[in-house]
């Protein structure tokens, strides 16, 4: 390994750190109340550090909030990767929700506050988890597995619902129970999308 590599993986080391840290500062401080300093101290790491990676209070939600789009983005993709059914994809994005159940507090409860990140959340969710759900339906639409459908409504409503019963519970401090929640939802999911006989 060159020099270059172990820089670029000691920063992302740090950056990771420091986004670990920042989701659990926001979590007890709430963002607004939350310091840049509070996160740097949490992190090990000097001000000067936290501000080389991250300019600003915002510009770490920002990359807080898209991390996580990226990690539910890859939960969604690696199961149609794997070939999994429809119900399945639902299956690996209630575990993901389940288990950064922080991040999803986070989002429901500070990110709606901030005047532009709604829209860039929703677009992001749209194109990276909702379009390759909507293109698994559309290929078991297509096999005659699953009826026919608006498959973009389909999966918007698919994750929707996981966002609903997952994310409500979870800001409600309720726990969260995979062996109820995960039968319910994957079984509406086989029922909403079942092949018309």
């Amino acid at each position: 390994m060159g020099v270059m590599s172990t820089t670029a993986t000691s920063a992302d080391a740090t950056a990771r750190a420091l986004l670990d840290a920042a989701l659990r500062v926001f979590a007890e401080q709430g963002v607004r109340s939350a310091r840049m300093e509070d996160v740097a101290a949490a992190a090990g790491v000097s001000r000067a550090t936290l501000y080389y990676h991250f300019r600003s209070r915002e510009a770490l939600l920002e990359a807080l909030v898209l991390d996580g789009v990226d990690g539910l983005a890859g939960a969604v993709t690696g199961t149609i990767d794997a070939g999994a059914a429809v119900e399945d994809v639902v299956a690996a994005a209630i575990h993901y929700f389940a288990e950064h159940a922080g991040l999803v507090r986070l989002l429901v409860t500070e990110l709606w506050a901030l005047p532009e990140e709604p829209g860039r959340l929703a677009a992001r969710l749209e194109q990276d988890v909702v379009g390759p759900l909507a293109a698994r339906i559309a290929e078991g639409v297509d096999r005659g597995e699953l009826r026919r459908c608006d498959p973009r409504i389909a999966a918007a409503a698919l994750i929707g619902q996981v966002e609903a019963v997952v994310g409500s519970r979870l800001l409600r401090d309720e726990p969260l129970s995979l062996d109820v929640v995960e039968p319910e939802l994957v079984a509406f999911a086989r029922a909403a999308l079942e092949a018309e006989r």
